[in-house]
Protein backbone atom coordinates (compact mmCIF):
# COMPACT_ATOMS: atom_id res chain seq x y z
CA UNK A 1 0.00 0.00 0.00
CA UNK A 2 0.86 3.53 -0.36
CA UNK A 3 2.43 5.02 1.89
CA UNK A 4 -0.15 7.50 4.71
CA UNK A 5 0.41 11.10 3.26
CA UNK A 6 2.15 12.85 5.59
CA UNK A 7 0.16 16.30 5.16
CA UNK A 8 -3.48 16.93 5.71
CA UNK A 9 -5.02 20.14 5.37
CA UNK A 10 -7.89 21.10 7.98
CA UNK A 11 -10.44 24.04 7.25
CA UNK A 12 -10.56 26.01 10.69
CA UNK A 13 -12.86 24.79 13.18
CA UNK A 14 -14.52 28.36 13.72
CA UNK A 15 -17.82 27.21 11.39
CA UNK A 16 -21.16 27.91 12.12
CA UNK A 17 -24.71 27.23 10.30
CA UNK A 18 -24.63 31.73 9.54
CA UNK A 19 -20.79 32.10 9.14
CA UNK A 20 -17.74 29.83 8.54
CA UNK A 21 -14.21 30.43 8.07
CA UNK A 22 -12.58 29.95 4.99
CA UNK A 23 -8.99 29.59 6.27
CA UNK A 24 -7.04 27.02 6.54
CA UNK A 25 -6.61 25.65 10.47
CA UNK A 26 -2.77 26.10 11.77
CA UNK A 27 -2.93 25.93 15.33
CA UNK A 28 -4.56 23.03 17.62
CA UNK A 29 -6.97 23.88 20.58
CA UNK A 30 -3.72 22.77 23.12
CA UNK A 31 -6.36 21.46 25.75
CA UNK A 32 -8.26 18.70 23.46
CA UNK A 33 -5.60 18.53 20.22
CA UNK A 34 -9.24 18.24 18.63
CA UNK A 35 -9.58 20.99 16.50
CA UNK A 36 -7.48 23.78 14.51
CA UNK A 37 -7.75 27.49 13.94
CA UNK A 38 -6.37 30.05 11.61
CA UNK A 39 -5.70 32.23 13.94
CA UNK A 40 -6.48 33.06 18.11
CA UNK A 41 -9.51 35.69 16.94
CA UNK A 42 -11.06 32.65 15.02
CA UNK A 43 -10.37 30.79 17.87
CA UNK A 44 -11.77 32.86 21.12
CA UNK A 45 -14.94 33.82 18.88
CA UNK A 46 -15.33 30.15 18.31
CA UNK A 47 -15.05 29.34 21.91
CA UNK A 48 -18.32 29.48 22.82
CA UNK A 49 -19.19 26.80 21.02
CA UNK A 50 -16.03 24.52 21.07
CA UNK A 51 -15.71 24.83 25.19
CA UNK A 52 -19.12 22.40 24.92
CA UNK A 53 -16.61 19.61 23.83
CA UNK A 54 -13.26 21.15 24.80
CA UNK A 55 -14.80 21.14 29.13
CA UNK A 56 -17.26 18.06 28.33
CA UNK A 57 -17.01 16.49 31.68
CA UNK A 58 -16.13 13.63 29.23
CA UNK A 59 -12.65 15.08 28.70
CA UNK A 60 -11.81 14.72 32.17
CA UNK A 61 -9.82 11.64 33.69
CA UNK A 62 -12.66 11.11 36.66
CA UNK A 63 -15.46 10.94 34.59
CA UNK A 64 -18.15 8.20 35.74
CA UNK A 65 -21.02 6.73 34.41
CA UNK A 66 -24.57 7.83 35.89
CA UNK A 67 -25.09 4.74 37.25
CA UNK A 68 -22.42 5.30 39.24
CA UNK A 69 -23.22 8.99 40.41
CA UNK A 70 -26.63 7.68 41.40
CA UNK A 71 -25.92 4.94 43.05
CA UNK A 72 -27.85 2.26 40.88
CA UNK A 73 -27.80 -1.12 39.19
CA UNK A 74 -26.91 -0.92 36.00
CA UNK A 75 -29.77 -1.92 33.24
CA UNK A 76 -27.28 -4.78 31.67
CA UNK A 77 -27.03 -6.20 34.91
CA UNK A 78 -30.36 -5.40 36.52
CA UNK A 79 -32.43 -8.78 36.57
CA UNK A 80 -35.73 -6.63 36.72
CA UNK A 81 -34.53 -4.90 33.61
CA UNK A 82 -37.20 -5.69 30.89
CA UNK A 83 -35.56 -8.37 28.42
CA UNK A 84 -32.77 -7.38 25.74
CA UNK A 85 -34.09 -5.12 22.94
CA UNK A 86 -32.20 -5.28 19.90
CA UNK A 87 -31.81 -1.71 18.46
CA UNK A 88 -31.52 -0.74 15.09
CA UNK A 89 -32.02 -2.82 11.96
CA UNK A 90 -29.51 -5.37 13.16
CA UNK A 91 -27.91 -5.03 9.75
CA UNK A 92 -24.04 -5.69 9.65
CA UNK A 93 -23.14 -3.03 6.96
CA UNK A 94 -19.77 -2.09 8.91
CA UNK A 95 -17.00 -4.77 9.56
CA UNK A 96 -16.71 -5.55 13.69
CA UNK A 97 -13.08 -7.19 13.02
CA UNK A 98 -9.74 -5.32 11.35
CA UNK A 99 -9.83 -5.02 7.42
CA UNK A 100 -7.10 -8.16 6.74
CA UNK A 101 -5.08 -8.43 3.41
CA UNK A 102 -5.88 -11.95 1.95
CA UNK A 103 -3.15 -12.29 0.29
CA UNK A 104 0.08 -11.33 2.12
CA UNK A 105 2.35 -11.62 -0.73
CA UNK A 106 5.83 -11.30 0.56
CA UNK A 107 5.38 -13.99 3.15
CA UNK A 108 3.59 -16.26 0.67
CA UNK A 109 3.84 -16.44 -3.47
CA UNK A 110 6.47 -13.91 -2.86
CA UNK A 111 6.94 -10.17 -3.97
CA UNK A 112 7.78 -11.31 -7.65
CA UNK A 113 5.04 -13.28 -8.47
CA UNK A 114 4.19 -13.10 -11.70
CA UNK A 115 0.89 -15.31 -12.28
CA UNK A 116 -2.92 -14.63 -12.16
CA UNK A 117 -4.41 -14.62 -8.97
CA UNK A 118 -8.30 -15.53 -8.33
CA UNK A 119 -9.85 -14.67 -4.94
CA UNK A 120 -13.25 -14.98 -3.39
CA UNK A 121 -14.92 -13.31 -0.46
CA UNK A 122 -17.48 -16.27 0.27
CA UNK A 123 -19.26 -13.61 2.95
CA UNK A 124 -17.65 -10.60 2.14
CA UNK A 125 -19.40 -8.60 4.35
CA UNK A 126 -18.21 -4.73 3.43
CA UNK A 127 -15.52 -4.50 1.07
CA UNK A 128 -12.51 -3.85 3.64
CA UNK A 129 -10.54 -6.65 3.50
CA UNK A 130 -10.91 -6.55 -0.90
CA UNK A 131 -9.50 -2.89 -0.24
CA UNK A 132 -6.78 -4.35 1.96
CA UNK A 133 -5.40 -6.95 -0.23
CA UNK A 134 -5.46 -4.54 -3.18
CA UNK A 135 -4.10 -1.40 -1.68
CA UNK A 136 -1.44 -3.69 -0.24
CA UNK A 137 -0.39 -5.36 -3.21
CA UNK A 138 3.18 -4.79 -4.85
CA UNK A 139 3.53 -2.11 -7.11
CA UNK A 140 5.27 -4.96 -9.42
CA UNK A 141 2.24 -6.91 -9.74
CA UNK A 142 0.55 -6.27 -13.23
CA UNK A 143 -0.85 -9.91 -14.00
CA UNK A 144 -4.84 -10.73 -13.93
CA UNK A 145 -7.04 -10.45 -10.39
CA UNK A 146 -10.33 -11.57 -10.44
CA UNK A 147 -12.14 -11.16 -6.73
CA UNK A 148 -15.72 -12.91 -6.07
CA UNK A 149 -17.48 -11.23 -3.83
CA UNK A 150 -20.83 -12.86 -1.97
CA UNK A 151 -23.30 -12.07 0.80
CA UNK A 152 -26.00 -13.32 1.62
CA UNK A 153 -27.65 -9.62 2.49
CA UNK A 154 -28.66 -7.81 -0.11
CA UNK A 155 -27.82 -4.48 1.69
CA UNK A 156 -24.38 -5.53 1.69
CA UNK A 157 -24.28 -6.68 -1.59
CA UNK A 158 -26.02 -3.48 -3.15
CA UNK A 159 -23.64 -1.20 -0.92
CA UNK A 160 -20.29 -2.96 -2.32
CA UNK A 161 -21.73 -2.57 -6.06
CA UNK A 162 -22.56 0.78 -5.54
CA UNK A 163 -18.67 1.53 -4.06
CA UNK A 164 -17.43 -0.27 -6.52
CA UNK A 165 -18.80 1.39 -9.24
CA UNK A 166 -17.98 4.50 -8.30
CA UNK A 167 -13.94 3.44 -7.60
CA UNK A 168 -14.11 1.99 -11.42
CA UNK A 169 -16.10 4.56 -13.22
CA UNK A 170 -14.60 8.13 -11.46
CA UNK A 171 -11.73 8.73 -13.03
CA UNK A 172 -11.09 11.80 -10.66
CA UNK A 173 -9.52 10.08 -7.34
CA UNK A 174 -10.56 12.62 -4.96
CA UNK A 175 -13.73 13.16 -6.12
CA UNK A 176 -14.36 9.46 -6.59
CA UNK A 177 -12.97 8.19 -2.68
CA UNK A 178 -14.87 11.42 -1.37
CA UNK A 179 -17.64 9.53 -2.74
CA UNK A 180 -16.98 6.18 -1.28
CA UNK A 181 -15.93 7.40 2.04
CA UNK A 182 -19.39 8.96 2.76
CA UNK A 183 -21.35 6.57 1.19
CA UNK A 184 -19.74 3.63 3.03
CA UNK A 185 -19.78 5.63 6.73
CA UNK A 186 -21.88 8.83 6.56
CA UNK A 187 -25.20 8.81 7.60
CA UNK A 188 -25.79 12.33 5.35
CA UNK A 189 -23.98 12.91 2.98
CA UNK A 190 -23.73 16.14 0.07
CA UNK A 191 -25.61 17.28 -2.42
CA UNK A 192 -22.36 16.46 -4.32
CA UNK A 193 -22.27 13.13 -3.48
CA UNK A 194 -26.04 12.63 -4.21
CA UNK A 195 -25.31 13.70 -7.92
CA UNK A 196 -22.35 11.70 -8.47
CA UNK A 197 -24.81 8.42 -7.36
CA UNK A 198 -27.63 9.93 -9.67
CA UNK A 199 -25.32 10.40 -12.51
CA UNK A 200 -22.73 7.66 -12.66
CA UNK A 201 -24.61 4.61 -10.65
CA UNK A 202 -28.23 5.05 -11.48
CA UNK A 203 -27.83 4.95 -15.36
CA UNK A 204 -26.00 1.75 -14.97
CA UNK A 205 -28.94 0.21 -12.58
CA UNK A 206 -31.40 1.63 -14.39
CA UNK A 207 -30.52 -0.05 -17.88
CA UNK A 208 -30.44 -3.23 -16.68
CA UNK A 209 -33.82 -3.20 -14.32
CA UNK A 210 -35.47 -1.74 -17.65
CA UNK A 211 -33.91 -4.82 -19.63
CA UNK A 212 -34.92 -7.46 -17.62
CA UNK A 213 -38.63 -6.25 -17.14
CA UNK A 214 -39.94 -9.23 -18.54
CA UNK A 215 -37.69 -11.84 -17.42
CA UNK A 216 -38.74 -14.39 -14.85
CA UNK A 217 -38.66 -13.94 -11.35
CA UNK A 218 -35.80 -16.04 -9.04
CA UNK A 219 -33.33 -16.68 -11.63
CA UNK A 220 -29.82 -14.95 -11.87
CA UNK A 221 -29.28 -12.39 -14.30
CA UNK A 222 -26.15 -10.90 -14.84
CA UNK A 223 -24.21 -8.13 -16.02
CA UNK A 224 -21.08 -6.92 -16.82
CA UNK A 225 -19.33 -3.33 -16.89
CA UNK A 226 -15.87 -2.46 -18.51
CA UNK A 227 -14.27 0.73 -17.41
CA UNK A 228 -11.04 0.29 -19.30
CA UNK A 229 -8.96 -3.31 -18.17
CA UNK A 230 -11.43 -2.86 -15.37
CA UNK A 231 -15.00 -4.66 -15.11
CA UNK A 232 -17.63 -5.44 -12.94
CA UNK A 233 -20.05 -8.23 -13.09
CA UNK A 234 -23.07 -8.47 -11.07
CA UNK A 235 -25.80 -11.55 -10.70
CA UNK A 236 -28.89 -10.74 -9.11
CA UNK A 237 -31.98 -11.84 -9.46
CA UNK A 238 -34.62 -9.68 -11.20
CA UNK A 239 -36.32 -8.66 -7.34
CA UNK A 240 -32.23 -8.11 -6.34
CA UNK A 241 -31.67 -5.96 -9.15
CA UNK A 242 -34.79 -3.82 -8.86
CA UNK A 243 -33.92 -3.65 -5.10
CA UNK A 244 -30.42 -2.72 -5.46
CA UNK A 245 -31.49 0.34 -7.41
CA UNK A 246 -34.12 1.52 -4.47
CA UNK A 247 -30.63 1.85 -2.46
CA UNK A 248 -30.21 5.36 -4.30
CA UNK A 249 -33.65 6.35 -4.23
CA UNK A 250 -34.76 8.39 -0.87
CA UNK A 251 -37.80 7.64 0.93
CA UNK A 252 -40.80 9.63 0.66
CA UNK A 253 -41.31 12.14 3.54
CA UNK A 254 -37.48 11.92 4.70
CA UNK A 255 -35.83 14.90 5.35
CA UNK A 256 -32.33 15.81 6.58
CA UNK A 257 -34.08 16.17 10.28
CA UNK A 258 -36.49 13.41 10.37
CA UNK A 259 -33.30 11.14 9.37
CA UNK A 260 -31.25 12.43 12.39
CA UNK A 261 -33.91 11.69 14.51
CA UNK A 262 -34.64 8.03 13.54
CA UNK A 263 -30.91 6.91 13.34
CA UNK A 264 -30.40 9.06 17.13
CA UNK A 265 -33.36 7.13 18.37
CA UNK A 266 -31.51 4.05 17.88
CA UNK A 267 -27.69 5.29 18.55
CA UNK A 268 -28.90 7.47 21.85
CA UNK A 269 -31.66 5.45 22.50
CA UNK A 270 -31.98 6.33 26.59
CA UNK A 271 -32.93 2.48 27.50
CA UNK A 272 -29.25 2.05 26.03
CA UNK A 273 -27.50 4.79 28.31
CA UNK A 274 -25.97 2.79 30.76
CA UNK A 275 -24.36 0.13 27.54
CA UNK A 276 -22.84 3.53 25.96
CA UNK A 277 -21.61 4.52 28.99
CA UNK A 278 -20.39 1.24 29.93
CA UNK A 279 -18.54 1.84 26.66
CA UNK A 280 -17.39 5.06 26.99
CA UNK A 281 -15.72 4.66 30.45
CA UNK A 282 -13.39 2.29 28.62
CA UNK A 283 -12.34 5.10 26.07
CA UNK A 284 -9.53 7.67 26.51
CA UNK A 285 -11.21 10.98 27.26
CA UNK A 286 -10.83 12.55 24.30
CA UNK A 287 -12.29 9.47 22.22
CA UNK A 288 -14.97 9.78 24.52
CA UNK A 289 -16.18 13.06 22.66
CA UNK A 290 -14.92 12.21 19.56
CA UNK A 291 -17.08 9.43 19.67
CA UNK A 292 -19.99 10.75 20.75
CA UNK A 293 -20.09 13.12 18.12
CA UNK A 294 -20.46 10.62 15.49
CA UNK A 295 -23.11 9.03 18.14
CA UNK A 296 -24.47 12.19 17.40
CA UNK A 297 -24.84 13.40 13.63
CA UNK A 298 -22.97 10.07 12.07
CA UNK A 299 -21.15 11.73 9.55
CA UNK A 300 -17.11 10.56 9.17
CA UNK A 301 -15.11 13.56 9.20
CA UNK A 302 -12.26 15.33 11.25
CA UNK A 303 -13.73 16.58 14.20
CA UNK A 304 -13.57 20.42 13.86
CA UNK A 305 -15.06 20.07 10.02
CA UNK A 306 -18.07 22.01 8.95
CA UNK A 307 -21.19 19.58 8.45
CA UNK A 308 -23.68 22.00 7.03
CA UNK A 309 -23.02 20.89 3.80
CA UNK A 310 -23.93 17.09 4.69
CA UNK A 311 -27.51 17.37 4.99
CA UNK A 312 -28.87 14.77 2.38
CA UNK A 313 -29.90 11.31 3.84
CA UNK A 314 -27.57 8.86 2.47
CA UNK A 315 -30.43 7.01 1.03
CA UNK A 316 -27.74 3.26 1.05
CA UNK A 317 -28.91 3.53 4.61
CA UNK A 318 -32.79 4.32 4.31
CA UNK A 319 -34.79 2.07 2.99
CA UNK A 320 -37.12 3.38 4.93
CA UNK A 321 -38.23 6.92 6.53
CA UNK A 322 -38.54 5.01 9.97
CA UNK A 323 -35.85 2.48 10.12
CA UNK A 324 -32.21 3.09 11.16
CA UNK A 325 -30.68 -0.34 9.30
CA UNK A 326 -27.37 -0.65 11.79
CA UNK A 327 -27.33 -1.57 15.10
CA UNK A 328 -27.31 0.52 18.02
CA UNK A 329 -23.19 0.04 18.72
CA UNK A 330 -22.23 -0.39 14.98
CA UNK A 331 -19.10 1.93 14.54
CA UNK A 332 -16.66 2.55 11.52
CA UNK A 333 -13.66 2.39 13.60
CA UNK A 334 -14.19 -1.72 14.73
CA UNK A 335 -13.44 -2.39 10.72
CA UNK A 336 -9.91 -1.14 11.07
CA UNK A 337 -6.56 -1.99 12.98
CA UNK A 338 -6.50 0.11 15.76
CA UNK A 339 -2.36 0.82 15.51
CA UNK A 340 -2.83 1.74 11.38
CA UNK A 341 -5.86 3.98 12.50
CA UNK A 342 -3.86 5.62 15.87
CA UNK A 343 -0.66 5.76 13.65
CA UNK A 344 -2.49 8.28 10.53
CA UNK A 345 -0.69 11.33 11.08
CA UNK A 346 -3.36 14.28 11.19
CA UNK A 347 -0.38 16.23 12.80
CA UNK A 348 -0.97 18.46 16.25
CA UNK A 349 -4.67 17.29 16.31
CA UNK A 350 -3.60 14.00 17.10
CA UNK A 351 -6.36 13.06 19.59
CA UNK A 352 -8.93 13.24 16.96
CA UNK A 353 -9.73 9.44 16.14
CA UNK A 354 -12.48 9.63 13.67
CA UNK A 355 -10.18 12.15 11.93
CA UNK A 356 -7.68 9.46 11.65
CA UNK A 357 -10.06 6.78 10.95
CA UNK A 358 -11.26 9.54 8.08
CA UNK A 359 -7.45 9.58 6.18
CA UNK A 360 -6.89 5.81 6.41
CA UNK A 361 -9.70 5.16 4.77
CA UNK A 362 -8.78 7.98 2.22
CA UNK A 363 -5.84 6.54 1.94
CA UNK A 364 -6.80 2.69 1.49
CA UNK A 365 -9.05 3.93 -1.27
CA UNK A 366 -6.95 5.81 -3.24
CA UNK A 367 -3.95 3.60 -2.93
CA UNK A 368 -6.85 1.10 -4.63
CA UNK A 369 -8.21 3.76 -7.05
CA UNK A 370 -4.63 4.18 -8.41
CA UNK A 371 -4.09 0.17 -8.45
CA UNK A 372 -7.07 -0.21 -10.42
CA UNK A 373 -5.92 1.76 -13.02
CA UNK A 374 -3.11 -0.30 -13.99
CA UNK A 375 -4.58 -3.36 -12.92
CA UNK A 376 -6.50 -5.92 -15.14
CA UNK A 377 -8.92 -6.32 -12.24
CA UNK A 378 -13.07 -8.07 -12.87
CA UNK A 379 -14.94 -7.81 -9.89
CA UNK A 380 -18.04 -10.70 -9.70
CA UNK A 381 -20.74 -10.10 -7.21
CA UNK A 382 -23.60 -12.60 -6.02
CA UNK A 383 -26.37 -12.45 -2.92
CA UNK A 384 -26.75 -15.96 -2.47
CA UNK A 385 -26.18 -18.26 0.25
CA UNK A 386 -22.65 -19.10 0.55
CA UNK A 387 -23.36 -23.14 0.08
CA UNK A 388 -25.10 -21.91 -3.64
CA UNK A 389 -21.45 -20.45 -4.22
CA UNK A 390 -20.44 -24.07 -5.80
CA UNK A 391 -22.72 -23.70 -9.04
CA UNK A 392 -20.52 -20.10 -9.91
CA UNK A 393 -17.69 -21.64 -9.06
CA UNK A 394 -14.34 -23.63 -10.71
CA UNK A 395 -12.50 -26.09 -8.57
CA UNK A 396 -8.74 -25.86 -7.96
CA UNK A 397 -9.05 -22.30 -9.09
CA UNK A 398 -8.78 -19.91 -6.34
CA UNK A 399 -4.91 -18.60 -4.63
CA UNK A 400 -7.48 -17.24 -1.34
CA UNK A 401 -10.75 -18.33 0.00
CA UNK A 402 -12.03 -15.50 2.67
CA UNK A 403 -15.17 -16.95 4.47
CA UNK A 404 -15.23 -14.76 7.32
CA UNK A 405 -16.60 -16.25 10.46
CA UNK A 406 -19.45 -18.52 9.10
CA UNK A 407 -17.40 -21.26 10.55
CA UNK A 408 -18.67 -20.40 13.66
CA UNK A 409 -21.22 -22.79 15.14
CA UNK A 410 -24.27 -20.23 14.85
CA UNK A 411 -24.17 -20.23 11.33
CA UNK A 412 -22.67 -23.06 8.73
CA UNK A 413 -20.17 -24.45 11.35
CA UNK A 414 -16.58 -25.73 10.70
CA UNK A 415 -17.16 -29.13 8.56
CA UNK A 416 -19.84 -27.60 6.14
CA UNK A 417 -17.58 -24.62 5.27
CA UNK A 418 -14.46 -26.52 4.95
CA UNK A 419 -15.55 -29.62 3.06
CA UNK A 420 -17.70 -27.08 1.08
CA UNK A 421 -14.90 -24.98 -0.31
CA UNK A 422 -11.35 -26.66 0.39
CA UNK A 423 -12.06 -27.95 -2.78
CA UNK A 424 -12.12 -24.79 -5.35
CA UNK A 425 -8.65 -23.76 -3.82
CA UNK A 426 -5.77 -24.37 -6.54
CA UNK A 427 -3.90 -27.54 -5.62
CA UNK A 428 -0.65 -27.41 -3.81
CA UNK A 429 1.44 -28.68 -7.34
CA UNK A 430 0.00 -25.47 -8.45
CA UNK A 431 0.19 -23.03 -5.67
CA UNK A 432 1.08 -24.62 -2.23
CA UNK A 433 -0.05 -21.21 -0.68
CA UNK A 434 -3.36 -21.16 -1.49
CA UNK A 435 -5.30 -20.70 1.48
CA UNK A 436 -8.75 -20.97 2.99
CA UNK A 437 -9.39 -18.28 5.94
CA UNK A 438 -11.63 -18.62 8.98
CA UNK A 439 -11.98 -16.89 11.28
CA UNK A 440 -13.60 -18.26 14.97
CA UNK A 441 -15.26 -15.24 16.54
CA UNK A 442 -17.00 -17.42 19.18
CA UNK A 443 -15.32 -21.42 19.38
CA UNK A 444 -13.20 -20.05 22.43
CA UNK A 445 -16.01 -18.28 24.39
CA UNK A 446 -18.29 -21.30 23.42
CA UNK A 447 -16.29 -23.98 24.60
CA UNK A 448 -15.47 -22.26 27.99
CA UNK A 449 -19.07 -22.21 28.57
CA UNK A 450 -19.58 -25.67 27.36
CA UNK A 451 -16.74 -27.01 29.74
CA UNK A 452 -18.58 -24.95 32.42
CA UNK A 453 -15.22 -22.52 33.31
CA UNK A 454 -17.40 -19.62 34.18
CA UNK A 455 -18.40 -21.30 37.40
CA UNK A 456 -15.08 -22.83 37.85
CA UNK A 457 -13.76 -20.29 41.14
CA UNK A 458 -9.99 -21.58 40.18
CA UNK A 459 -10.49 -20.55 36.71
CA UNK A 460 -11.89 -17.10 37.78
CA UNK A 461 -9.57 -16.14 40.16
CA UNK A 462 -6.86 -17.20 37.54
CA UNK A 463 -8.20 -14.90 35.26
CA UNK A 464 -9.09 -12.14 37.67
CA UNK A 465 -5.84 -11.88 38.95
CA UNK A 466 -3.81 -11.91 35.27
CA UNK A 467 -6.40 -8.63 34.78
CA UNK A 468 -5.40 -7.07 38.11
CA UNK A 469 -2.16 -6.43 36.93
CA UNK A 470 -3.61 -3.99 34.80
CA UNK A 471 -6.32 -2.93 36.66
CA UNK A 472 -5.75 -3.27 40.65
CA UNK A 473 -8.09 -3.56 42.71
CA UNK A 474 -9.20 -0.92 45.07
CA UNK A 475 -10.13 -1.57 48.58
CA UNK A 476 -13.85 -1.18 49.30
CA UNK A 477 -14.96 -0.75 45.41
CA UNK A 478 -18.65 -1.19 45.30
CA UNK A 479 -19.60 -4.18 42.86
CA UNK A 480 -21.10 -2.41 40.64
CA UNK A 481 -18.63 0.12 40.33
CA UNK A 482 -17.53 0.54 36.58
CA UNK A 483 -14.00 0.03 37.02
CA UNK A 484 -14.15 -3.72 38.84
CA UNK A 485 -16.97 -4.44 35.94
CA UNK A 486 -14.72 -3.32 33.56
CA UNK A 487 -12.23 -5.68 34.74
CA UNK A 488 -14.62 -8.51 34.64
CA UNK A 489 -16.06 -7.61 31.58
CA UNK A 490 -12.08 -7.96 30.33
CA UNK A 491 -11.60 -11.10 31.58
CA UNK A 492 -11.58 -13.04 28.37
CA UNK A 493 -8.72 -10.54 27.32
CA UNK A 494 -6.13 -12.79 29.19
CA UNK A 495 -8.29 -16.01 28.97
CA UNK A 496 -6.07 -19.03 27.88
CA UNK A 497 -7.61 -19.20 23.86
CA UNK A 498 -5.15 -21.66 23.01
CA UNK A 499 -6.05 -24.28 25.46
CA UNK A 500 -10.26 -23.81 24.48
CA UNK A 501 -9.32 -23.75 21.06
CA UNK A 502 -7.76 -27.16 21.13
CA UNK A 503 -10.67 -28.77 22.76
CA UNK A 504 -13.13 -27.26 20.43
CA UNK A 505 -11.25 -28.49 17.45
CA UNK A 506 -11.64 -32.11 19.59
CA UNK A 507 -15.03 -32.34 20.16
CA UNK A 508 -15.75 -30.30 16.37
CA UNK A 509 -13.71 -33.44 14.92
CA UNK A 510 -11.40 -31.77 12.86
CA UNK A 511 -9.51 -34.66 12.36
CA UNK A 512 -12.22 -35.91 10.47
CA UNK A 513 -13.05 -32.51 9.09
CA UNK A 514 -9.20 -32.54 7.41
CA UNK A 515 -10.14 -36.11 5.94
CA UNK A 516 -13.19 -35.19 4.59
CA UNK A 517 -12.06 -32.26 2.80
CA UNK A 518 -8.92 -33.47 2.52
CA UNK A 519 -7.32 -29.96 3.26
CA UNK A 520 -5.07 -29.33 6.80
CA UNK A 521 -5.00 -26.41 9.29
CA UNK A 522 -1.66 -25.15 8.90
CA UNK A 523 1.10 -25.51 11.54
CA UNK A 524 1.58 -21.69 11.45
CA UNK A 525 -0.47 -18.85 9.44
CA UNK A 526 1.12 -17.11 6.83
CA UNK A 527 -1.48 -14.60 5.71
CA UNK A 528 -3.10 -13.15 9.23
CA UNK A 529 -1.71 -14.33 12.45
CA UNK A 530 -3.47 -16.77 14.30
CA UNK A 531 -4.67 -14.44 17.45
CA UNK A 532 -4.55 -10.80 16.05
CA UNK A 533 -6.60 -9.57 19.41
CA UNK A 534 -4.61 -11.37 21.66
CA UNK A 535 -1.62 -9.51 24.16
CA UNK A 536 1.66 -9.59 23.23
CA UNK A 537 3.75 -7.74 25.98
CA UNK A 538 4.05 -9.08 29.68
CA UNK A 539 2.25 -7.33 32.51
CA UNK A 540 5.08 -4.32 33.76
CA UNK A 541 6.97 -4.67 30.44
CA UNK A 542 6.99 -1.23 28.32
CA UNK A 543 3.96 -0.73 26.13
CA UNK A 544 2.32 -3.41 27.82
CA UNK A 545 -0.35 -1.19 29.80
CA UNK A 546 -0.80 0.89 26.98
CA UNK A 547 -1.85 -2.15 24.53
CA UNK A 548 -3.96 -4.01 27.40
CA UNK A 549 -5.66 -0.27 27.40
CA UNK A 550 -6.21 -0.13 23.21
CA UNK A 551 -7.77 -3.84 23.48
CA UNK A 552 -10.27 -2.95 26.35
CA UNK A 553 -11.42 -0.16 25.00
CA UNK A 554 -12.32 -1.50 20.98
CA UNK A 555 -14.98 -4.34 20.36
CA UNK A 556 -12.52 -7.08 20.48
CA UNK A 557 -12.63 -9.59 23.36
CA UNK A 558 -9.03 -11.04 22.85
CA UNK A 559 -10.23 -14.88 21.65
CA UNK A 560 -10.73 -14.15 17.77
CA UNK A 561 -8.92 -16.80 16.33
CA UNK A 562 -8.12 -17.13 12.57
CA UNK A 563 -7.41 -20.88 10.93
CA UNK A 564 -5.70 -21.05 7.83
CA UNK A 565 -6.14 -24.14 5.68
CA UNK A 566 -4.02 -25.95 2.34
CA UNK A 567 -5.34 -28.70 0.63
CA UNK A 568 -3.49 -32.46 0.68
CA UNK A 569 -4.19 -33.96 -2.37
Amino acid sequence: MQSAIVLRRFPCANQSASASCQNEGKSACSACRMVLYCNQSCQRSHWSDHKKDCKSPMMKPTWTPSWHIENRTPTFINNNAQPYTSFGGGKYLWGNVPAIDVLALKNNEGLEYGKDLSLLFAASGDIRNVLKTIASLPTTYNMQLAITLNDHELDIVARNAIMLILLLAVEEPETAVDCVVHTWYSAQISKTHLDLLDTTVRPLLQDMCTKIVEKPDGKLLAKTWHFGKRGIRIALTKQAWIATLSYLDMPAELTSERAHKVRTAVTLAPERKDHLERHLFAQAPARRVGFMKFRQDGILLPFGHSRHAYNIPNPTFFQSSNTWLLKDAADPTAGWSHKDVWNTSIGSVYNDVYGKLYFHVKDVLTSVHKRLRSLEVVFHLFQLDARELTDHLKVDTLARIEVSNICDGPYLGPAPTVCIFAPFLQKRTTNPHASLITLFMNAVEEEYHHCGDQYNVQVMQRELQRIMKYMPYRPGMHRHDPALLQALSAKSLVRDGGRYLEKFMKRSKFDLIEQLAKAKVKKRNSIIGQWPARLKLRPGHPGAQDEFDSLVSSTLNGTECYLEWHRVD
